[in-house]
């Protein structure tokens, strides 16, 4: 059964996820998150946004 792992960023100060357009909001299933491919890529865009608490998490998708 194939997996994909894909990386989000996450401000702390509100819970909210980077989209795709750069702005913030909760995720859904509908949500436009910008995923990255790997944890490194989610760290380096960081150093491009403003000061603050964010965190790197993952999402696993398994299909059949």
């Amino acid at each position: 059964m194939p997996t994909t792992e894909k990386f989000y960023i996450g401000n702390l100060a509100d819970a909210t996820t980077l989209n795709t357009d750069g702005s913030w909001e909760q995720q859904t299933s509908d949500t436009p998150a910008r995923a990255f491919t790997t944890h490194q890529d989610a760290v380096n865009h960081i150093d491009t946004l403003g000061n603050g608490m964010y965190n790197v998490y993952s999402q696993i998708s398994k299909t059949s």
